[in-house]
């Protein structure tokens, strides 16, 4: 049995940056599933999401001499890199949609999986609700956006959100729920269903 403490996220940079992969692969133990997590919040189906994980890591890989961790964890600099590539495949996806003239939205629901052929009019109807949900989003209080933001898409825990707000942990879990069950109700009164 190995009786060596694990690494710091800070001791396996440097290893990385020296190429050692057996630091890469221990990174992406720790830090793999939170990664694929906000992925898949943000582009709302698992194969992008996973193409986004191994993209993230092998970014990471090739750039490791730019991380600087004065500026960021490594925790935090991998969960920007996700959202702001998650981002980016929308953004791909979006364009890709439009170029073949299609109404195929960005983000496809999960239901939709290999081999289960989606009702003709579903992409129409997940367009929709993208849209609706965007809308609703933007109706929500500032701070229960804040703490929805900083939990689906930068992947802090309540405990955290509640640190970076300045707030009461049940306060930051309250705001959660409450933005949650908003979405909720807005889709519910669209006739377009719960959130994905």
């Amino acid at each position: 049995m190995d009786s060596n403490p694990p690494l710091t996220d800070s001791q396996l940079v440097t290893a990385i940056v020296q190429r050692d992969q057996q630091a890469l692969a221990q990174l992406y133990d720790r830090y793999g599933g939170k990664v694929f997590a906000v992925a898949l919040r943000v582009v709302g189906n698992r194969h992008d999401a996973e193409e986004i994980t191994l993209d993230v890591f092998s970014e990471f890989w090739e750039k490791s001499e730019r991380f600087n961790p004065a500026r960021s964890a490594v925790r935090t600099y991998l969960i920007n890199l996700t959202r702001s590539r998650a981002i980016d495949r929308l953004r791909w996806n979006s364009v890709r949609g439009s170029d073949r003239g299609s109404s195929q939205p960005s983000v496809v629901p999960e239901q939709a999986l290999p081999g289960h052929e989606a009702p003709p009019d579903a992409a129409a109807m997940a367009a929709e609700a993208s849209d609706h949900l965007a809308n609703a989003i933007c109706r929500l209080g500032m701070d229960q956006r804040r703490a929805l933001h900083l939990s689906y898409f930068e992947g802090l825990s309540h405990r955290e959100i509640a640190e970076r707000m300045k707030i009461p942990l049940g306060t930051v879990k309250t705001f959660i729920r409450q933005a949650v069950q908003q979405l909720r109700e807005a889709l519910r009164s669209s006739d377009l269903g719960d959130p994905p």
